[in-house]
């Protein structure tokens, strides 16, 4: 256990005695120079020569991290001309794949044509490092089986890994006694320690990480610790617990300051110690934590008690529509039924054995609003406004995610304001 806090009023502690691996430039890197040359539109050079300059040089490779990495996908390429896969198949071929490195590459089932959030990747790549070492019984260990992210979607739809936490833990002791149960009968080989438990506990205490802790050792299990910054973020006790993470080079570290998760912290990044190479997340430039803090959280966060009462009336239309089509209530994951106070996304349903012409179709009725079939996963947190405010799964390009900000004025005056600020900020590059 490291004894020595992590932080000092959110400030790093220089010299933090980890060790630093190159996990990422080895698993997840891109030649920099490459991409800003092949980019085909002028903004599309200056967002990738921003990105080059905030990123990390490690090992003589610039590591193109989670957050600028999926902002480059979703948001340069829609302005242009033809869309991030587009721009994958020309680099990479075809059969598009993503080489981890010289020795590794791996395809991603019924997405070729798209390289995937780096989080994802390094848990593909994990769990990929870990049936090569003989471990034929793979699972993941999840503590939210009903979060609509790339755990269930991207590991359980596509890989078949998905293994969620038996979900009666109402205490921290009953959450950790089912985590050993599973880690006994070596069902689990992954654990993504949660920033956030539900039901009716925000983070796990010191005490439940280091027992998780004591687990993880006693079993060789690989934990991934989800959310971070959030996790220490109302306790200050579990910096100095969760810090005996950072000593586990397996360990990957993911945070999602984005959306309203973490915008009680200016920027996530301030709290994390920058000299770890295996944090799937970095700091961006002031303009770019600008355009995402500020206009994509307005955009839909505020407002969202003056639109309560409208989204429920919607949601039990919807439900009227879908009951109408023949669809069983229980084959529909509501976002909004967990997560009350972010009931501003319209409508985000996610279909379970659901026509999905139905679906969209029921979800254009109630909401107005033109939607398409779903097309592969994006990221999770870009696909809440998406899919909140339109039922739709494709990126959108600006000015259409402006025609939603202004809809309606009295709702949404702060995020348009907001994004309108951004908008201001990509059009110097046209």
């Amino acid at each position: 256990m490291v004894k020595k806090p992590l932080f000092r009023d959110n400030d790093l502690v220089e010299n933090y005695p980890g060790k630093p691996i190159d996990l990422m430039s080895a698993r997840l890197s891109i030649d920099l120079d490459e991409l800003v040359e092949s980019l085909p539109m002028k903004e599309g050079k200056r967002l990738a020569q921003i990105i080059k300059s905030s990123s990390k040089k490690i090992n003589g490779v610039h590591s193109l991290l989670t957050y600028p990495f999926y902002w480059l996908r979703n948001f340069v390429f829609p302005i242009g001309t033809r869309s991030f896969s587009d721009f994958v198949v020309e680099m990479y071929g075809e059969e598009t794949s993503f080489d981890f490195d010289s020795e590794q590459v791996v395809h991603f089932p019924s997405q070729k044509n798209s390289i995937r959030d780096p989080l994802e990747l390094l848990v593909l790549n994990t769990i990929i490092n870990q049936r090569d070492q003989g471990n034929k019984n793979i699972g993941i260990a999840v503590p939210q089986p009903n979060w609509p992210g790339i755990w269930e979607t991207f590991l359980g739809y596509e890989l078949g890994a998905y293994k969620p936490l038996p979900f009666s833990a109402r205490t921290e002791d009953e959450y950790v006694r089912n985590f050993k149960k599973l880690a006994q009968k070596g069902e689990v080989s992954v654990h993504i320690i949660p920033g956030q438990m539900k039901p009716g506990m925000w983070s796990l205490s010191p005490r439940a990480l280091e027992l998780l802790d004591e687990v993880h050792k006693e079993h060789n299990i690989v934990p991934i610790v989800d959310e971070y910054s959030r996790s220490i973020q109302y306790i200050p006790e579990k910096r100095e617990s969760l810090a005996s993470f950072l000593d586990n080079p397996a360990v990957i570290f993911h945070t999602a300051k984005l959306f309203g998760h973490n915008h009680q912290i200016n920027s996530a990044g301030a709290i994390l110690p920058k000299n770890h190479k295996n944090i799937a997340f970095h700091n961006l430039p002031d303009v770019v934590d600008r355009v995402y803090g500020d206009a994509l959280h307005g955009l839909w966060l505020y407002g969202a008690q003056a639109i309560r009462e409208q989204v429920k009336q919607r949601n039990e239309k919807l439900d009227d529509l879908l009951n109408e089509a023949g669809v069983d209530s229980n084959d529909i994951i509501r976002y909004s039924d967990s997560h009350p106070n972010t009931s501003i996304r319209l409508g985000d349903y996610r279909p379970r054995n659901i026509d999905p012409e139905v679906f969209f179709s029921a979800i254009e009725k109630t909401h107005g609003v033109s939607t398409v079939p779903a097309e592969g996963f994006y990221h999770p947190s870009f696909l809440a406004i998406q899919r909140g405010m339109t039922g739709r799964r494709k990126p959108f390009k600006l000015p259409e995610l402006v025609r939603l900000t202004v809809a309606d004025p009295k709702v949404y005056e702060e995020g348009a304001r907001r994004f309108a600020e951004a908008i201001k900020f990509y059009k110097q590059f046209k």
